[in-house]
């Protein structure tokens, strides 16, 4: 595999995407003001685990910008014959092509998740992760299943 360019920086911190080609995220949009959830696949070490899926708070700067089917290519970078990254995981974009330079303060950060089929893009100030839930079907349940737990109390 080629070198990561410049500007796409791996991000730490965050669980690992899954690999596998049935991964999937979810996202719920909190307004304007956020915060925002996403949920995705995690990766897993072997089949027989159950499926993770990583629960990620998004705060939102001054640009509330979301791209969840993200159709963006970049230069430099390298893609499969079904349009996705070959690089996977999530990533920062610095110099973001959705930023002007004197915009970057109040918008926060452009922020990418690639998994197998399927890239979002966003910009945000904080990108934080809550908790990852087991033995759900899906990234929509999970997603459905975290909103339940936390509207609650």
């Amino acid at each position: 595999m080629t070198p990561l360019p410049d500007f796409l920086q791996p991000v730490a911190g965050l669980p690992a995407a899954s690999e596998e080609p049935q991964a999937g995220l979810a996202f719920y949009y909190n307004g304007p003001t956020g915060p925002h959830w996403l949920v995705y696949d995690v990766a897993r070490d072997f089949l027989s685990a159950p499926r993770g899926f990583a629960v990620v708070q998004i705060q939102p700067g001054d640009c509330d910008l979301i791209e969840l089917n993200s159709g963006w290519e970049y230069d430099e970078l390298d893609y499969l014959n079904d349009g996705s990254m070959l690089q996977r995981g999530w990533f920062r974009l610095a110099p973001s092509p959705w930023l002007a330079d004197d915009d970057d303060a109040q918008a926060g950060e452009h922020w990418l998740l690639s998994l197998p089929q399927q890239r979002c893009e966003f910009l945000a100030v904080a990108v934080q992760w809550q908790e990852t839930l087991y033995h759900q079907p899906s990234a929509g349940a999970a997603l459905q299943h975290w909103l339940a737990q936390h509207s609650a109390g």
